[in-house]
């Protein structure tokens, strides 16, 4: 690592005196662990019917071989985080900063990495004040430099770790520290698998088999509607036009804009 890559600064909390405290010390405080941050809920399409779980049968095993990797919230919205006592650098992603609108200031000493690509040295000219929570009490503020990377949104190295004098256990693979005289243990994220189960997409072979076997399918075919085009048909592949040219009195350009009238005979049972 070069040394012009071990440039980077945090900004300690010394209004709580956490600094002062020596690593004897610890065990004194109350323990607090710290799980990642939870995304927000979105609505996806299903695809399969497999729902991803911890890997219980892996048990502790993942965190032989994975590094440290958490979420954080900052504005809202969570960040993935890598924990890397092995590296020099505070990192954000360009993307990050760019969905997050934070402020960039230029690097007091720019540099240049090597590790991203060898015969093409990355420049860092540019860094941002990083404000983060995790848990419902832990509040940081980091600054740490602009650089493109996909790996994650926030890499945190040495240099934070050095500031609050974070503690690595490399047998749980948990990191800790001492914030407003309470032990707090960051948890890394575990292993998500898939378990083996058959997905609900059939292959051409197990369709035509469901097909002799029920005689009956029911397709759902989706139609972009155009304000320049009669149909929305145009799109779909000619099999499908001529199908539902056959029967296109069940499937009317215009919807009616009302319920249907009412009958002398209304088709409903009545609840008890």
């Amino acid at each position: 690592m070069l040394a012009s890559e071990m440039i980077s600064e945090t900004i300690p909390e010394s209004s709580t005196g956490d600094q002062e405290i020596g690593e004897t010390e610890i065990a004194e405080f109350e323990e607090e662990r710290l799980q990642a941050s939870e995304p927000p809920l979105c609505v996806v399409h299903q695809m399969l019917s497999s729902q991803a779980t911890p890997a219980t049968h892996l048990e502790n095993e993942w965190r032989r071989t994975n590094i440290f990797h958490t979420r954080v919230t900052c504005k809202g919205k969570t960040l993935n985080v890598i924990l890397d006592n092995g590296s020099g650098l505070n990192v954000i992603s360009t993307e990050a900063v760019e969905k997050l609108l934070l402020q960039t200031k230029e690097h007091p000493t720019p540099y240049s990495v090597t590790w991203i690509h060898n015969k093409h040295p990355v420049k860092v000219q540019n860094r941002c004040l990083l404000s983060f929570s995790l848990g419902d009490h832990f509040q940081e503020e980091v600054w740490c430099d602009i650089l493109s990377m996909t790996v994650c949104h926030v890499l945190l190295g040495r240099p934070w770790m050095y500031d609050r004098k974070v503690s690595y256990d490399g047998f749980h693979n948990t990191y800790s520290l001492i914030f407003k005289n309470k032990k707090l243990v960051l948890e890394p994220l575990p292993i998500m698998e898939f378990p083996q189960k058959p997905a609900m997409i059939l292959s051409p072979q197990k369709f035509q088999r469901a097909l002799l076997n029920s005689q009956v399918v029911l397709m759902l075919v989706s139609r972009i509607i155009d304000a320049g085009l009669k149909t929305g048909n145009e799109c779909l592949p000619t099999t499908l036009q001529h199908l539902l040219q056959q029967f296109k009195d069940v499937f009317p350009e215009e919807l009616p804009s009302q319920l249907p009238p009412l009958r002398d005979v209304q088709h409903a049972i009545d609840l008890i």
